[in-house]
């Protein structure tokens, strides 16, 4: 609930300003990426909640790479679900209020196609644990790309303003460590995948 009410005092350049560095920042991490999979930072009333990435989702499709976004499924978790370079264009409103996703007609990317998974959170901490908005929504599906087959495993990178960077984030066993933290300000290379 503290981090909700710090993060609903910030101006809302802060959001902008903040996640133009931060998608600055992640280009540079997703350098021999193929497939990178990301979402369209939330608005709750017109107002970000989370930092801007659209540049880092941009950046993405300039560089000729695939773009998958973050979408619900009916069962309460995500999928990753291809759009284009109109990208704004191929999002509409989910049913949870704020959260733009790919619409219903938007071609599934199966996980085994990922190389990036750029990660929400309303925190992390040094050593990549995560904080969620409390729903699960990305739990299942992170826990799924920890044990696929698949090697290498995608790279998993948490972006946050600074201000969300905590202490220690409260973990339970199934919890999936992010590999990179990346802020407005640094970048912390904290854990492998699964770990």
């Amino acid at each position: 609930a503290r981090m909700r009410e710090t993060l609903g005092a910030l101006a809302q350049a802060r959001f902008i300003e903040g996640g133009a560095a931060i998608s600055r920042r992640v280009l540079d991490e997703v350098g021999r990426a193929r497939v990178v999979m990301a979402f369209v930072p939330m608005r709750r009333g017109g107002r970000l909640m989370e930092a801007d990435i659209t540049d880092l989702l941009d950046g993405v499709v300039t560089a000729g790479k695939r773009l998958a976004l973050a979408r619900g499924t009916s069962d309460g978790g995500v999928e990753a679900c291809e759009v284009g370079e109109d990208w704004r264009g191929e999002v509409v409103e989910s049913a949870l209020k704020g959260v733009m996703e790919p619409a219903a007609t938007a071609r599934r990317v199966a996980a085994a196609e990922i190389d990036v998974v750029i990660v929400p959170g309303l925190a992390f901490d040094a050593m990549g644990g995560r904080l969620g908005r409390g729903k699960g929504f990305y739990d299942r599906f992170l826990g799924e790309l920890k044990d696929s087959a698949r090697i290498p495993k995608p790279a998993l990178i948490g972006v946050c303003l600074e201000e969300q960077v905590v202490g220690e984030v409260p973990r339970e066993g199934h919890d999936v460590l992010v590999g990179c933290v990346v802020t407005d300000v640094r970048t912390m290379r904290v854990a492998a995948l699964g770990t």
